[in-house]
Order: structure tokens, then C-alpha cells, then sequence
């Protein structure tokens, strides 16, 4: 759950109690350093936000007095926050001063308080601001008319002198001009306040410089003598106030005006007013303490001395004046303090007027609980008359003793008893019984019955009980005692004062009168344990009557008789032996200690417990017993980390004692606080598990040092990045360590003098300097660290030495001293060589890198060589690691999520396709998936992922299992969608991944490692993805049933986290974190730790919503019942008690009684322990009957109780998956488990038809719709998952069409068929058509091919399509299949010609032979040759026909090109000049530009001129080259 202020707190900071709201200001304290270690730090902590919101309105000056009280009660927590910003202080110390200027005296003193707090801290702020107050305050004591602003100056200066603040020398002389009126003031605290702020003034006058002192004291004694002119009320009292201050603190000055000022005592001791009369008192003591020589030194005059008359008049006084009696006595007391053997003529009437008083009191019958302040003085005097006068007091008090009991058992009382204990110890017997029979009075109900084992056994024997025993029984029956009310004892009591007659002693009397209530029963108690009856057999005592206290409804009351039980028990030898009379009675209390350790609701309690059993060496032989020791394993796991802490010491020393019994669990402990380590969210929770294993590695060394090793691995990773507090204490656990590890710590030493060195150079930090030096000197004294560190660290000996001189602290220098001859002494020439090779390695290594920084890419492995060898050179533990021979590299691991390559294609076919039958459904659903997948591997257009993913999941869900050979790709494929999705995307991923998971079940299982990473506590994401991750989770743990343990630890810190961060009113996402973990239940065997304390964490209806609690509830009973939790089962029953306490609904009330049965069938005979406090707790509140609890406990006493099997709870999202597979396909199912669909023949019939389109969009959109009605009315359960992606998405519909095509081809009646054939031909017959279309048909008559459905068109009508569409290929397979039907010698010619421009030579040639092979009459043609460049039989063939039919245009001007081609110059020639011979100039001009070409090839320019001339001007081949034979000529501007 997200921090925040507790409503406990808040409430209790609201209370009126002072007491109440003090404690709350504590926790409040704690809780904000706790909520500082788990979250950040400064003014955006939540708390700190939260706290700073209610100031403003608590502090608002329109708030009541409550209101700002509980403002005051935040202000102080807050000051005491070491960690604060600045600004943060800044901002609480204008808080602060407003609230002193304010008007109510409550605040102000309040405000006073939180002053100090921050002044004792020397906040920046306000030591900036000081001497602003201190002039404001000024001003407020001279001219303001407000008291209350009066009281607050003088309480500010007085805490800003007790500050020894230097910047106040400067206004003494203010301070003590200003002080004058206030201690003339009318109000009596005014003037009390300006006395305490003088006295504190004049501390700061040094008492060596007299010339600054005596001034100012003249000037107060001036004072005095001025006030005391006035004979006013006012006037009197503020002379002696300044005579007491300047007593007090004017040293010697005072000495010449002693008896000026005794005269003024003596006068005003009878003066009228009681102020004035009671400061007069007052005087007297401090007068005696200043001077006791001149005190009591007689008077010439009146033969009397000072101290003569002040104890006659205090006597007197004492005797006479029932409102001064008291201050009579406190005087008297501490006159005979300061006088001693002086006093002693006054020792006999003081004691009779003791006595008087005390007789007095007893004779008017004034119950003892209400003793006055006259009783509190009498004992306070008779504890000072014995300090001061010892033994000598003895006679008097016998007649004293009596009486003093009879103001009844009190703290005053007790205080003044030890003080006689001491003192007079012949009085101790007396004492001591009487003490005794009144604390037994008070717990038991009769005096104490001391025990006499030999009669009381003799009574037992004979069946017979003695009087006292029955008394106390009768008492005891009434259930008082135990239950801790009011009317404690009252029937033992009322039975033993019947039988008293009336010469029993006052002492019991008294007591009988005594009001028993918690206060005096924990006074009872504790008079116990401080006073010594070791002489007194407690044993029967303690067993009967003291250990029923532990079970008391009184918290104070429960902790008290802890206390003193342990304490009798440990102070008395005779528990302490293990044989004899004590060892039963010691038995049963170490049994009762640890039972309320681990059954009382209260921490204190538990805690004052487990200290005890710390405490108390003495009982480890009784803690020892199989039972205790598991008893007190309970208490690991509570929900205070003291008590852990605690607890775990005990444990620790018990090893040595019950190895056979500790070990096991101790092991367990080990591995629990190493996982809490390593899952460990905040410096603070990381800071307790160290602590932990610190306090187990020192009490059980001998049996943690098998572990040493893992725990020194686990922490030394985490030493260099820790905050400093957690980095100290992982240096104390390495010292602990290297006491008890020894040589097993050798493998780390390297690692961990780098972390120590680390430590020891950060000087921002003493504490974590300290801890590196403790830990340094325990590595080098216990595992053999010596000389080499200085070796390898040469700037070690500097470092130590620094500290050493920079360092004021002599812990810290004594331990570097300490740290220096642990390490030892290294030859000074080999420390020298050492750091000379280090710093010219450093050097040159240095200059090698900048040398080599010049050098380009290509040479950067020599410039990592470089560095490498710098980083060996500035740190050994390089080289010491590079020394050793390297594992050999493991074959990387291929990731599923970009290394697996995508299947080839092939045609838009999959490969492993072939030899298989296109029309099946196995090859729909991979033609489709493939599809899906290349669009979500397209990461630059992330428009279609999310259809695409819902197209795989419909495709997916009616086929179940069959989707696995496809999971190796949607999975990585999905996720990767995932990746370069916008923000906020990620959720229907998420939920997509849920669905797969749901239908592909165990199937996922090679995939799940990029899935868990998911569960990241760094990006929890919204509420709805935190949802949709927990139900991915869910179907997760159902998928993978029993084999989710590997994963947990990866999944838990993220449930975990969403709790912590839930800061909703209704707590939603806690609400669906709580069922999650209801099905991962039988897999957090090992990480209860993790769970249950925020389980536990939301049971506090106070704060979280019923519902919350309720599903809480539920949780914890599934985690129960599926589990071991025993080692939390105190924490949770504690937990539930409280709750039971609260009275909360029914419905929470019976779930929470069902939690507590389903533990009593897991525990068993363990639950035992706590089903006396769940009896008691049901029957306060009510719970009369609770018919599964009452069965259960019957069937677990007479051993009938049998654990039940936990029930599986399935999730919300894979029940409706279940529920909607069952449901699924209502169609039958092929072979292959794809449910066949219907399809809608009219509405494909509809899309077919085509109407005449007038543009190519037209026909495209045509194309488009028809595609759509394909997949969508497709009987293939695959392509229709894609029909509506498709119609979206171009590419897949065109990639798609084919297949859907024969789909629906493949169950069409024969007249559909036909129809729709005659709609394609038609559509193809239209000149207009777009050629993607003409395409469209040629693929899917190849495709249909494929598959041997050859499409019902006509291979002439296809070939002609394919060339309107230029399908140069296709056209030719077309061509070849109608020679091949037809042998229609007209197609030679065009298949020759398409093997030509398809770059088919070969083709070509073969096609020729084996036509001329087939048929060989058939006619020769010399276009075959010409286009299939074989110029010499085209040549021959011209020859012929030359020589058959004569010269002709066509033969000679046939031949001239063949020759051209062939380059045969010599046969070329001779024809041309036959054709310039003749007058054809037709043939002429035809002829001329390969003349030219022939010419040029020749080199005969004048030929190639000749030629040229012929050639029209306007001609291309003319213009170039004349241009060529003017470059040639270098006439270059004619070619230009």
C-alpha cells in the first residue's frame, strides 16, 4: 500500500491526553523515517507532501485549540527528522515563529518546545535568524501588553541561553535591563519565567573574567535591594528570586552580602502572602547549601545562628500550617543535607514531627490512594534525613516505620524505602517484611505466607491445605486477580480482614484500604523486582500468584510482571542450578516467558519478553527444551523488527545448548534472510535482513560458518553502490564475518579490500570509515590480509595516516592504530619500490592511451589493449584475475525474440508447403499465420499489430493444441508489437498474451522467459495493466500448474510492488492482486517472508475498506491451507485477535475465524498455544458459538483432526476461456481439429457478379470486395480470422486471395463454379481492366495448379492475359502448354521470341531444335535464326534464297547484317562495293551506316567519308560521326 499517515496516529495525535499524543508524535516520527528509506527522499516523499497539506490546515489561526495541538504534535515529529532539506526546514521554522507570536499560551509553549528541539540541532535557518528572535523578544518584554507573547519571549531567550550560543554575549546588558519589569510582573508564572531565563543569562558570563561578571551581578544585587524597597507582593518575591539566582550562580560575590540576604529570608518566611512565604522557604536550603560554615555559624547577637532559627520556625511550621507543611519539610530535608552532622540537635524534634504528620494522616483515616503532597514530602524528607545522617536515624524510626506504610504503597513511598535500605540497613528486615505483606496484599488479596516445602508437602500428602492456601484460593477463584479488575482480591481481602483483630499491625490495614487498579498493581510488581527478597522463598509465590499476571488485560500490568518474574527467577541462585527445588518453578516460568513472547497481542510485551529471555543466561538450560526452542522460531517472522532482532539472539546462543533442535530451522533462517536480502525494496528492509545476519553470525559462530561463504557472496556485490548507513552495516557483517569465515573468506579478500578502500577514502561519512577499518583489521587478523594490501593499494598507508590526523574522534584513531599493526609492518625500501612502479605504470599507461586516442577505427583492439593494461596496472585485482585460466565460452542462447529467423517463402508459399495439398485447413492456418506474422515483424507501420494479434488469437482458440507449432513464432512475435507500441499500448498485448496462454496451456512453456519479463516493478503501468498483467499471471500459474515455483520469485516482487503503490480509495488493484495470489498459493512455500507481512499489513480496518479486508481474509486461509505457515502462524493469529478485538462486521468477524480453523487443521497440536487468547477475545467480544471453531477444537483434543487437501482456485479469465472453448464451434470439426464453417453462397455470388468500372479504381474496389466475401464466407476457420484485418490491409488481402479462393472453389456447386469462371472471364475480357487484376487470375490459376485444380479457363485466353500484363513468364508457360496441346507452328515464333526477352537463350535454342528435330520438313525460317543471334545460318539461308531466286533487296541487304554481326570484313567489302557500283539507292542508303561502322573498324577514313556522304543531313548517324572524324582530326570546336 502507498505511504501515507496512519489514522491511529492521527487520532491519537488529537487526543487531549499529553501522554497519549507524545507517543503518537513518536510513532508518527518513526513511521517517517521508515517512509524516507522505502521511498525517496526530500519534499515529493508522499509523506512529506501529505504532512505539509494538514499543516496548513491544522496550523491555520482560525483552527481550534485541538487542531493546532496536533499541528504542534507534526512539527515536532518533524523536528526531529535528521534527513530534512532545507527548504524544508526553512519552511517548519516560519511555522514555528508564527505560532510564538500567537496568542494562546498552550500553543506557545508547545511552539517553545519544537524552538528548542531545532535550536539543539543548529538548524541553518534558524542559527541565521537568531539574533532577529532574540531582538523581538526584546520587544515583547518592553513594550508588549501581551502576557502571553511576555511568557514566550522569556522562554525563547531562556533556550537561547541554555544554547551557549556566542552570538548572545552581545545582549546580556538587554537581557538584564529588559528582565527587570517582567520580575515585577503581577502574575507570579511571569515572574518564575523571568527568574529561570535570568539564571540561564547569567551561565553565559564566564566566571574567569570578573571585570564582565561583577558589573552585572551589582547591578542584580541592586535590583534586589530595589525590589525589596517596594514592601509589595511583587517586590518581595522578585528580591528572592534574584537572591536565589545569584546564589546559585554568582560564585563568590554573594559572599558579602550573605547575611543581608539571610535577614531578608527570615523576615519574609511569616509574610502574609504564600508566594512570597513559599520563595522565603525555599531560600533557606540554598542559603545552607552556598555557605554552611556562616550558616550555621552562631550569631553574637542573638546567641542563635541561622540555621537555628530556620529549622525552629520550619519545625513549627511543619506542626502548624497545613499549606506549608510541605515546603517545611522539603526545607528541613535538605538543610540537614547540606549541614550534616550539624543538624543533629534538630534530628529528634524533626522525626516527631514526622511522625506527628504521619499519625495524623493515618488517625483521619485517609484512603492510601490518596496521598496529598504533605505525605509525598514526608517520605521525600525521610529518604534525605538518612542520606544525610546515616545510621544515626535508626532510633528514630522505629516509631516511623509503621506510620509510613499507612499512606499505602506509592512510588514516593518506595523511593524513600530504598533510600532507607541503604542507608540504615539495620531497618532492612523490618522493611522488607512489611513491603512484602503489602505487596501481597495488593496482588494476592492476604499477607505474605512464607513457603515451608516440608509442611506443605506433609499437607498435600494428608489430602489437608492450610488456612492461608484456601484463603488465597478463595481469592483467586473470584477471577480477579488474573483478569486484572478493579475489585482485585477483593473477596481474600474481605475473608482476611474479617478474621484481623484490632491489634494487627497498621501495615495491614493500610493495605486492605488500598483501591486496587492497574497503576498499583504494576507498582506492586515492580516494588518486587527493585527491592531485594532473595533472603524471603518466593518459589510457591512466583508460581502461584505472580505468573498469573502474565495473562492480565493491563498491557502495563502484563509487561510488569515480565519484568519481575525474570528478575526473581535470574537474582536468586536458587533457579539458577539445574537440579533442586528452583528447577521446576524455573522450568515453568522460562515456559510462561515464552508463551506470552509469542501469544500476547501487544509488541511491548513481546518484546520486554524476548529481552528477558536475552537477559537471562540462566534460563538458556530450560530454553533449551524441543518445545521452547520452537516456540520462540515462531517469533522470526514477527511484525517487530526488535523482537526479530532480539529473538534471533536468543536462538543463536541456544545453538550451543540444543544443536540437534536449532540447526535445522537456523539453516532454514539463513536462506530466508538471504532471499529478503536479495529481494529486499528499500535501504531499509535491506538494513534489517543485515542486521539479522549479523547478530546470528556473532551468537552462533561455531554453527554459521558453514554459511559464511554464501553470505559473503551475497552481501559484498552490495557494498560499493550502498547508501552509507546500509554500506556501515555491511561492513560490520564483513568484520562479524571475518572473525567466524577465518581462511574461508580467502577467495573474496581481493574483491573485498577494493569495496574497503572504496569505503575508507569516502570522507563524507565517519560511521562507514569506522566500519571499513573494523572490517580491514578483522580481514587482516583473522584471515591472513597482512603486507599484501599495501602492495597492491600503495595509497593504503596515506589513507590510514590521513585519517589518523585529520580525525578528532580517539574511537577512530584507536582503531586505525589497531587497523596498522593488524596489517603489519612491510620493508620500507620494498613499500617505496612499490609505489614508484605503481605511479610510472600509472604514467605510462596514461601516455599510451592519449597516444593511441590518434588512432582511427580500424586499430581498436590496439587501443583496448591499451586500456585494458591501465585498468591491470591501477588495480591488482585485475591482474590476479586475469591470471586465472578462463571458463570456456558457453554457446550463447538463441532469443526467441530476434534471433529466430522467419520461415522462407517462396512464391508467397512456405517452403515446407510442398508435397503437401493446398486445400487443406493445415495449410490455410499457415499461410495465414505467416501472413499475420510478417505484418507484425513490420516495426515501421504499427497500425495493423493489434488486428493482427486478434486475427492469431480467433484463429488460435477454436484449435487449441494444434496452435503449437506456430507458437515459436507468435510469441516472440507478439511481444515484439509489444515493443515499438505507442504509449498505453501495452495492455492489449498483455491481454492478447493472456488469451494465447489460455488456449495454448503447457504448450508456452519454452517461451516463457521473455514473457516473465514483463513483471517488471520498474514499469507497473496503469491500473488496467496491472490488472491484465495479474490475470496473465493467473493463467500463467494454470497453464503451467505445478511447475510455477522456478518463476515466482520473478512474479512476486511485482504483486508485491502493486500493493505498496496502491494509493486508491477502494484499492482495486489490491483487490485483484489478492486473488492471484490465491492461485499461486501452493508455490510460495519459500516466500512467505515476501507476502504475508502485507497480508498481515491489510487487516488494519482502520485504514483499508472492508472489502479489501474480507478478500485479504480469504487470501491468507488459501495461502494456509496450501502451505506450511507456521513460521508465521503467531504473526498471523496475533493479527486476527486484534482484529476479533475491533468488533468488526460479522462477515469479517467469520472469516477470520475460518482463517483461524483452517491454521488449527495445518498446525495442529501447535495452535494449542494460541487458542486460550482466541477463547478469551471471542468471549469479550461476544462470540458465544462458532460451530466450525467449537468442532474443530473437539476434534483436535481427542486427535481427530485431519488436514484437508487445499482446494485449486481457478481464475476469472481461465474459467470464461474454458467456458467459451467448451462452448466453442457448434459446426463439426475435420480431421485436423479446425471446425468447418458454412458458407454464404449468395452473398459470395453478390460479390462476384461485376458490373462495368469505368476507371481502374473502380475494378480494383471490385477486386477488393470480392477478396473480403472470400475470406469472410471462407470455411477455413483461419482465413475468416483474417477477413477483417484484410479488409484493411491490402497486402494481405492480396496474398490472401488465392487461398481463400479454392477454399470456397473447392465447395461450390458445379453452376457456381461455372458462374463465377464466367464473371472472372468476363472481367478479364475488358480492355479496361487493370493489369492487377489480369495478375490476380494468373496467380490463382498457378495456384490451382499447384494443387492439380486446374481453373476451367482456356490456356489461350491465359496466355493472351499474361501478355496484356506483360507476364512475360507466365505468357510463356501458357504458350508452351498450347504447342504442347495444339502444335501450332504459329507459336514458334512468339515462344522463341519470349524465351528471348526473358534471357532465355538456351530455352530458345532448344525450343528451335527440338522443333527441327520433330518435324524436319518443316520449313526453315531466318527470323529464328536472326533472333536467336545465330548469324551464320541465318547467313547461309540468305545465300540460298540468293541463289535460288537471284539478288534482292532483301537477301543482300539480309546478308550485309549477318556479316556486320559476324565482323567479316573481307566478305563484307566486296558487296559493298557491288552495291556502289549499281544505281540502287534504296539499297544504298539502307547500307550506308553499317559502311561507315565497317569503315571505322577498318581504320579507312576515307572509306568511312565516302560512305557518309551518302547518309541524309538530317540524319543521327551522320551528325555523329562527323563529330567522331573531327576528334579524330583534333579539330575540336567543329565536333563541339
Amino acid at each position: 500500500m502507498a505511504e501515507g499517515l496512519e489514522l491511529g496516529i492521527l487520532s491519537q495525535l488529537k487526543s487531549s491526553d499529553v501522554k497519549l499524543r507524545a507517543q503518537a508524535t513518536e510513532r508518527l516520527r518513526i513511521q517517517i523515517i521508515d517512509a524516507e528509506t522505502k521511498s525517496q527522499h526530500g519534499e515529493l516523499n508522499p509523506i512529506y507532501m501529505e504532512l505539509k497539506a494538514r499543516l496548513v490546515k491544522l496550523l491555520n489561526p482560525s483552527s481550534n485549540i485541538m487542531d493546532r495541538l496536533t499541528g504542534t504534535a507534526i512539527l515536532t515529529a518533524l523536528a526531529g527528522i535528521d534527513s530534512l532539506e532545507e527548504t524544508q526546514r526553512i519552511r517548519i521554522a516560519l511555522q514555528i515563529k508564527e505560532l510564538l507570536a500567537g496568542s494562546d499560551i498552550t500553543i506557545s509553549i508547545e511552539a517553545v518546545t519544537i524552538y528548542k528541539i531545532i535550536i539543539e540541532k543548529r538548524w541553518a535557518s534558524v542559527m541565521l535568524s537568531v539574533e532577529t528572535d532574540v531582538n523581538r523578544c526584546l520587544e515583547w518584554l518592553g513594550s508588549e501588553r501581551n502576557e502571553v507573547r511576555r511568557m514566550t519571549a522569556l522562554r525563547v531567550i531562556e533556550v537561547l541561553c541554555n544554547s551557549n550560543l556566542i552570538s548572545l554575549h552581545l545582549y546580556i546588558s538587554k537581557i538584564f535591563t529588559e528582565l527587570r519589569n517582567p520580575l515585577l510582573n503581577q502574575r507570579h508564572e511571569t515572574r518564575m519565567a523571568a527568574a529561570c531565563t535570568l539564571g540561564a543569562c547569567m551561565e553565559l558570563i564566564p566566571m574567569s573574567e570578573r571585570n564582565v561578571r561583577n558589573p552585572w551581578l551589582n547591578f542584580l544585587y541592586e535590583e534586589l535591594q530595589r525590589n525589596n524597597q517596594l514592601e509589595s507582593v511583587e517586590g518581595y518575591h522578585g528580591a528572592l528570586l534574584i537572591s536565589k539566582e545569584l546564589l546559585q550562580h554568582g560564585g563568590v560575590y554573594m559572599q558579602s552580602h550573605f547575611g543581608q540576604v539571610c535577614d531578608m529570608a527570615l523576615k519574609l518566611k511569616e509574610y502574609r502572602d504564600p508566594i512570597v512565604r513559599k520563595a522565603a522557604i525555599a531560600l533557606l536550603p540554598v542559603l545552607a547549601h552556598y555557605s554552611p560554615q556562616e550558616f550555621t555559624r552562631v550569631n553574637t547577637d542573638s546567641s542563635e545562628s541561622m540555621m537555628g532559627c530556620a529549622c525552629n520556625y520550619l519545625i513549627t511550621l511543619s506542626r502548624t500550617s497545613d499549606r506549608d507543611r510541605a515546603a517545611a519539610f522539603l526545607a528541613l530535608g535538605n538543610i540537614a543535607q547540606y549541614c550534616s552532622t550539624e543538624y543533629r540537635p534538630f534530628l529528634e524534634p524533626t522525626t516527631r514531627a514526622i511522625r506527628d504528620a504521619l499519625f495524623q494522616r493515618a488517625k483521619m483515616r485517609i484512603p492510601p490512594a490518596e496521598a496529598d503532597e504533605t505525605v509525598t514530602a514526608v517520605l521525600q524528607t525521610i529518604a534525605t534525613l538518612a542520606t544525610a545522617m546515616g545510621p544515626a536515624l535508626t532510633r528514630y524510626l522505629h516509631d516511623i516505620l509503621d506510620l509510613m506504610f499507612t499512606a499505602g504503597l506509592s512510588q514516593a513511598l518506595c523511593d524513600s524505602l530504598l533510600v532507607l535500605v541503604r542507608e540504615v540497613s539495620q531497618l532492612q528486615p523490618a522493611i522488607l517484611g512489611r513491603l512484602l505483606d503489602m505487596v501481597s496484599i495488593i496482588l494476592v488479596g492476604v499477607p505474605f505466607w512464607p513457603s515451608q516445602q516440608s509442611l506443605d508437602d506433609l499437607e498435600q500428602r494428608m489430602g489437608i491445605m492450610s488456612m492461608h492456601y484456601t484463603t488465597v484460593q478463595n481469592g483467586h477463584q473470584s477471577g480477579a486477580a488474573a483478569n486484572g479488575n478493579s475489585t482485585n482480591g477483593a473477596s481474600s481481602r474481605d475473608a482476611y480482614a474479617g478474621s484481623v483483630s484490632d491489634s494487627t499491625s497498621l501495615v495491614v490495614r493500610a493495605a486492605n484500604n488500598i483501591h486496587v487498579t492497574n497503576d498499583s498493581l504494576v507498582l506492586a510488581l515492580r516494588t518486587l523486582r527493585i527491592f531485594d527478597f532473595s533472603k524471603e522463598n518466593l518459589t510457591e509465590f512466583v508460581r502461584n500468584e505472580i505468573l498469573r499476571y502474565l495473562t492480565n488485560s493491563s498491557t502495563a500490568v502484563r509487561k510488569e510482571a515480565i519484568h519481575t518474574v525474570s528478575h526473581i527467577v535470574m537474582a536468586d541462585p536458587l533457579y539458577r542450578s539445574m537440579a533442586g527445588a528452583g528447577v521446576e518453578v524455573a522450568s515453568e516460568v522460562v515456559q510462561r516467558l515464552v508463551s506470552a513472547a509469542v501469544i500476547d497481542v501487544d509488541c511491548d510485551v513481546r518484546l520486554m519478553a524476548v529481552q528477558m529471555l536475552k537477559k537471562g543466561i540462566c534460563f538458556d538450560f530450560h530454553m533449551g527444551k524441543a518445545q521452547n526452542i520452537q516456540d520462540l522460531f515462531l517469533l522470526l517472522n514477527d511484525e517487530v523488527f526488535e523482537v526479530r532482532l532480539t529473538v534471533l539472539a536468543v536462538i543463536g546462543r541456544l545453538a550451543n545448548m540444543n544443536p540437534a533442535h536449532v540447526m535445522p530451522s537456523l539453516r532454514r533462517m539463513v536462506v530466508q534472510l538471504l532471499t529478503e536480502l536479495e529481494f529486499a525494496r528499500s535501504n531499509r528492509e535491506s538494513e534489517e535482513c543485515i542486521q539479522l545476519l549479523m547478530v546470528l553470525v556473532r551468537a552462533a559462530e561455531n554453527w554459521v560458518r558453514p554459511y559464511v561463504g554464501d553470505i559473503f557472496s551475497t552481501i559484498l556485490p552490495r557494498i560499493d553502490n550502498a547508501p552509507a548507513q546500509l554500506a556501515s552495516k555491511l561492513l560490520d557483517t564483513v568484520a562479524a564475518l571475518a572473525r567466524v569465515g577465518g581462511s574461508d573468506l580467502v577467495p573474496y579478500l581481493d574483491e573485498l579490500l577494493a569495496s574497503i578502500i572504496h569505503a575508507l577514502s569516502d570522507t563524507s561519512n565517519a560511521t562507514k570509515r569506522m566500519s571499513a577499518l573494523q572490517a580491514l583489521s578483522n580481514c587482516a587478523s583473522f584471515c591472513g590480509l597482512v603486507i599484501d594490501p599495501y602492495i597492491e593499494y600503495p595509497d593504503l598507508f596515506k589513507i590510514l595516516t590521513d585519517i589518523l590526523k585529520s580525525q578528532p574522534d580517539s574511537k577512530m584513531q584507536l582503531e586505525v592504530m589497531r587497523t596498522i599493526g593488524a596489517l603489519g609492518a612491510i620493508d620500507p625500501h620494498q613499500f617505496k619500490d612499490t609505489a614508484l612502479d605503481a605511479s610510472n605504470a600509472a604514467v605510462t599507461n596514461a601516455g599510451a592511451t592519449n597516444r593511441m586516442s590518434g588512432i582511427n577505427v580500424n586499430s581498436g583492439s590496439i587501443v583496448n589493449k591499451g586500456a585494458e593494461g591501465t585498468h591491470r596496472a591501477g588495480n591488482p585485482h585485475a591482474r590476479k584475475a586475469d591470471g586465472k585460466p578462463k571458463k570456456k565460452k558457453q554457446k550463447q542462447q538463441q532469443n526467441v525474440m530476434t534471433e529466430k529467423q522467419m520461415e522462407p517463402l517462396v512464391g508467397g508459399i512456405p517452403t515446407d508447403s510442398y508435397g503437401t495439398t493446398f486445400s487443406s485447413d493445415a495449410y490455410y492456418t499457415q499461410l495465414s499465420v505467416n501472413a499475420l506474422l510478417r505484418i507484425l515483424e513490420n516495426t515501421s507501420d504499427t497500425t495493423f499489430h493489434r488486428e493482427a494479434v486478434e486475427a492469431l488469437n480467433h484463429m488460435f482458440a477454436p484449435v487449441q493444441y494444434a496452435c503449437a507449432p506456430f507458437l515459436d513464432r507468435v510469441v516472440p512475435a507478439i511481444l515484439l508489437a509489444m515493443d515499438v507500441a505507442p504509449a498505453g499500448g501495452s495492455e492489449f498485448y498483455i491481454s492478447a498474451l493472456v488469451r494465447l496462454v489460455s488456449i495454448a496451456r503447457q504448450l508456452v512453456r519454452p517461451f516463457l522467459e521473455p514473457i516473465f519479463k514483463l513483471f517488471s516493478v520498474e514499469s507497473l503501468g496503469s491500473e488496467r495493466q496491472q490488472a491484465t498483467s495479474i490475470g496473465l499471471i493467473e493463467v500463467l500459474a494454470e497453464a503451467l500448474s505445478g511447475d510455477f515455483g522456478p518463476h515466482i520469485a520473478t512474479v512476486l516482487p511485482f504483486l508485491m510492488a502493486i500493493i505498496d503503490r496502491d494509493a486508491s480509495e477502494l484499492h482495486q488493484p489490491t483487490l485483484r492482486v489478492l486473488p492471484a495470489l490465491q492461485i499461486l498459493s501452493p508455490s510460495l512455500e519459500g516466500y512467505l517472508f515476501l507476502v504475508m507481512p502485507r497480508l498481515i499489513t491489510l487487516l488494519d480496518i482502520a485504514i483499508t475498506p472492508i472489502a479489501v479486508v474480507e478478500a485479504t481474509l480469504k487470501c491468507i486461509a488459501s495461502i494456509v491451507g496450501a502451505v506450511n505457515c507456521s513460521s508465521f502462524s503467531s504473526r498471523i493469529v496475533l493479527t486476527l485477535v486484534r482484529l476479533l478485538q475491533c468488533s468488526p462486521p460479522l462477515e469479517l468477524q467469520t472469516a477470520a475465524i475460518d482463517v483461524l480453523c483452517t491454521m488449527m487443521e495445518q498446525l495442529q497440536d501447535e495452535f494449542v498455544l494460541f487458542m486460550p487468547t482466541i477463547k478469551l477475545v471471542m468471549s469479550k467480544r461476544g462470540i458465544d458459538e462458532h460451530a466450525r471453531y467449537e468442532r474443530y477444537s473437539r476434534l483436535l483434543f481427542s486427535g481427530r483432526l485431519v488436514p484437508k487437501e487445499p482446494q485449486r482456485t481457478q481464475s476469472q479469465i481461465q474459467g470464461d476461456t474454458v467456458q467459451a472453448a467448451a462452448a466453442g464451434p457448434a459446426l463439426g470439426h475435420s480431421g485436423d481439429g479446425l471446425a468447418k464453417q458454412e458458407v454464404g453462397i449468395m452473398q459470395l455470388r453478390r460479390a462476384w457478379t461485376s458490373k462495368p468500372q469505368t476507371s481502374k479504381d473502380g475494378w480494383m474496389r471490385w477486386l477488393h470486395a470480392f477478396t473480403y466475401e472470400l475470406l469472410e464466407q471462407s470455411p477455413s476457420p483461419a482465413l475468416r480470422a483474417c477477413s477483417s484485418l484484410a479488409n484493411k490491409h491490402s497486402p494481405l488481402s492480396k496474398e490472401l486471395f488465392n487461398a481463400a479462393f479454392v477454399s470456397c472453389w473447392t465447395v461450390l456447386p458445379g453452376q457456381y463454379q461455372q458462374e463465377i469462371i464466367a464473371s472472372l472471364q468476363s472481367v478479364a475480357s475488358n480492355l479496361d481492366v487493370p493489369a492487377d487484376i489480369l495478375q490476380t487470375i494468373l496467380g490463382l490459376a498457378g495456384f490451382m495448379e499447384r494443387d492439380e485444380k486446374q481453373i476451367p479457363i482456356d490456356l489461350k485466353r491465359l496466355g493472351d492475359y499474361a501478355g496484356r500484363c506483360h507476364a512475360l513468364a507466365k505468357e510463356l508457360h501458357y504458350k508452351e502448354a498450347e504447342w504442347t496441346l495444339e502444335k501450332n507452328y504459329d507459336t514458334i515464333e512468339k515462344l522463341i521470341e519470349l524465351n528471348q526477352n526473358l534471357d532465355l537463350q538456351d530455352s530458345a535454342i532448344g525450343m528451335l531444335e527440338y522443333v527441327r528435330k520433330e518435324q524436319p520438313d518443316v520449313q526453315e525460317s531466318v527470323v529464328w535464326y536472326q533472333r536467336l543471334q545465330q548469324w551464320d545460318k541465318a547467313l547461309e539461308i540468305y545465300q540460298r534464297q540468293e541463289a535460288e531466286r537471284g539478288p534482292s533487296f532483301v537477301t543482300t541487304r539480309g546478308q550485309i547484317g549477318c556479316l556486320f554481326e559476324l565482323s567479316d570484313w573481307e566478305a563484307l567489302v566486296p558487296i559493298f562495293e557491288r552495291i556502289w557500283s549499281g544505281n540502287d539507292q534504296k539499297l544504298q542508303l539502307a547500307s550506308a551506316s553499317i559502311g561507315m561502322s565497317m569503315a571505322w573498324a577498318m581504320g579507312d577514313i576515307d572509306r568511312m567519308e565516302f560512305y557518309l556522304s551518302t547518309l541524309p543531313n538530317k540524319s543521327r548517324d551522320k551528325s555523329f560521326c562527323k563529330a567522331l572524324l573531327a576528334v579524330y582530326r583534333n579539330n575540336f570546336e567543329d565536333a563541339a
